[in-house]
């Protein structure tokens, strides 16, 4: 993301134009709210609106591409909670590592289920 800082002179007051490219990695959004319309906003001629759900997924589409491997993970803080938490419980195995990693249920939950 490129910004540009200038000072501009009118009608004998000054004022500072700030310049902000758009990102190529969208969306921008706030860490706090996450990637969900309360978090995500687009502009919309002097003001801005949050994005609908649509609109965010589409802008991740645009950025990351149709491969699954390449797109950005939406799991929330939640989801990652309760993932540790069934690991140290021993209820859920991690099987490889780095992008290959997945995570397997134990078999004797499975039969527990059926």
């Amino acid at each position: 993301m490129f910004t540009n800082i200038e000072l501009v002179q009118k009608d004998d007051k000054n004022t500072i134009k700030l310049t902000v490219d758009q990102g190529s990695k969208k969306p921008y959004y706030l860490s706090d709210k996450g990637l969900r319309p309360s978090g995500v906003y687009v502009r919309c001629g002097t003001t801005a609106a949050p994005a609908s759900e649509d609109a965010i997924r589409m802008m991740i589409k645009m950025t990351d591409g149709d491969k699954f491997e390449n797109n950005r993970s939406l799991i929330t803080t939640h989801a990652v909670n309760t993932l540790k938490e069934m690991l140290s419980k021993d209820m859920i195995k991690k099987v490889g590592s780095g992008r290959l990693t997945r995570y397997v249920v134990k078999s004797f939950l499975l039969k527990l289920w059926l």
